[in-house]
């Protein structure tokens, strides 16, 4: 009986503590969004010249136009293969891959992005008064009644460009790294063109890619198993 008690605790130790390193991780982060929210009028008024002078650059445009096609082709190409496997056909991606994978983009990338939105209806750069706007700029996290719809926090394509995040998950271990180091890319270049262009400030492109992501890492544990192939 003793053996037992000396054995479990050590266990429960390390759960405890992964826990709290875990819970202290996640609060410095979020600390980490707050402060960085005290440099959203600065950050923003840097591209700011009697307007944004940025907005109609070609790479900002394609950012607002074009970048969630990279997603909506990988998803498609997931779909695919996952149809493919149902027909007993050689396949890339299971079931619970695929349904993984769904619930990121639809879930956390989707709802869950403009569900935020319109929760706190903060407006866009674009929209506030010190920016030749009609509205009053709100911090991060204050309730705001100024926007109706397509409100700026958190950003939706930062938030979908994140998806690579699920994406990199499922490929085959040889090329994870590779996944991660994209999908860091991708959307760093995602949120810059939002940032610039003024279409979001700096604590909406952070705090999106920081809950899709604990989202989808989250639902990583009940779906994804090593793949090493």
């Amino acid at each position: 009986m003793n053996l037992k008690k000396i054995i479990k605790k050590p266990i429960h130790t390390r759960i405890r503590i992964g826990f709290v390193l875990k819970m202290s991780l996640l609060i410095f982060l979020i600390n980490v969004g707050l402060v960085l929210s005290h440099y959203d009028l600065p950050i923003s008024s840097y591209f700011y010249n009697g307007t944004f002078y940025l907005r109609e650059n070609p790479y900002i445009r394609f950012i607002q136009r074009y970048s969630w096609l990279v997603i909506v082709f990988l998803y498609m190409w997931t779909m695919r293969e996952y149809y493919r496997g149902k027909r007993g056909l050689p396949s890339r991606i299971n079931y619970r891959q695929f349904k993984f994978l769904s619930i990121s983009l639809f879930g956390w990338c989707i709802a869950f992005v403009h569900l935020i939105k319109f929760s706190f209806g903060r407006i866009r750069p674009i929209q506030a008064s010190i920016f030749g706007g009609s509205f009053d700029f709100t911090p991060a996290f204050v309730f705001s009644n100024q926007c109706k719809y397509d409100c700026s926090f958190i950003s939706g394509h930062t938030g979908v460009m994140a998806w690579l995040l699920a994406f990199s998950m499922v490929i085959p271990q040889k090329y994870r790294l590779f996944g991660y180091f994209t999908t860091a890319v991708c959307v760093i270049l995602t949120a810059l063109g939002r940032i610039m262009g003024g279409f979001h400030f700096i604590s909406d492109i952070y705090f999106a890619m920081l809950f899709v992501a604990i989202g989808i890492i989250y639902t990583s544990k009940f779906y994804i198993t090593d793949n090493k192939s």
